[in-house]
């Protein structure tokens, strides 16, 4: 279980747009910035606070992550790999053939 706890200090870069990944978080403790570049600029788009999932629209649709993720505190997330529950997702969304 351990394998799926990721701590991140404040100021750590949790992942950048772009980046390839389908997992999907779930924030234990702690507080993120999601937040979009455009040149120099830091455009903030949201917090996620504990309790908010993270991930979510790489894990449904498959396509890299759309913002970069940054902790604003020290932040623990529960990893939910998409591969560890592909077949737990419903019969609708296997028949769309985005895993």
């Amino acid at each position: 279980m351990k394998a799926f706890v990721k701590e991140f200090d404040a100021d750590e870069v949790i992942c950048r747009e772009g980046d390839p990944s389908t997992d999907l978080y779930l924030v234990r403790s702690g507080k993120l910035l999601i937040c979009t570049l455009q040149g120099t600029q830091v455009k903030p788009l949201a917090t996620i606070h504990e309790g908010e999932f993270l991930g979510e629209l790489s894990f449904f649709d498959g396509r890299p992550r759309s913002s970069h993720v940054i902790a604003l505190e020290k932040t623990v997330l529960f990893q939910i790999p998409k591969q560890e529950v592909t077949n737990d997702l419903p019969y609708w969304y296997q028949l769309l053939g985005i895993n």
